[in-house]
């Protein structure tokens, strides 16, 4: 199962879904991040969370998943590190992917 979702900030958004605080992946841990996209606005990141519910945007993750080869866990350190060296200190929003049993 793929929980496709979006948040203003990915790294709490995250743990909250780790800690089991999140309804429809409480049930469902362990989750791992499999992908994420940064957006200047919380609305651009809302409509790629929706295409990522679409049977295209479904697809299209599936293909980026094993093109990439990011089928392992990314840990939100390696999440924090990859932000910061895009130069993204303060992040506004994000569409992310994650797997969960």
């Amino acid at each position: 199962y793929r929980y496709k979702g979006s948040s203003r900030t990915l790294k709490a958004r995250i743990e909250q879904h780790r800690a089991g605080h999140v309804s429809r992946t409480k049930n469902r841990r362990p989750l791992s991040l499999l992908h994420y996209e940064y957006f200047e606005n919380y609305s651009d990141a809302v409509k790629r969370e929706y295409y990522f519910k679409s049977g295209a945007g479904r697809e299209w993750l599936k293909r980026r998943l094993i093109e990439t080869s990011i089928l392992s866990n990314v840990r939100i350190y390696q999440l924090t590190k990859d932000i910061r060296s895009r130069g993204l200190n303060n992040p506004n929003s994000f569409a992310f992917c994650a797997h969960v049993r």
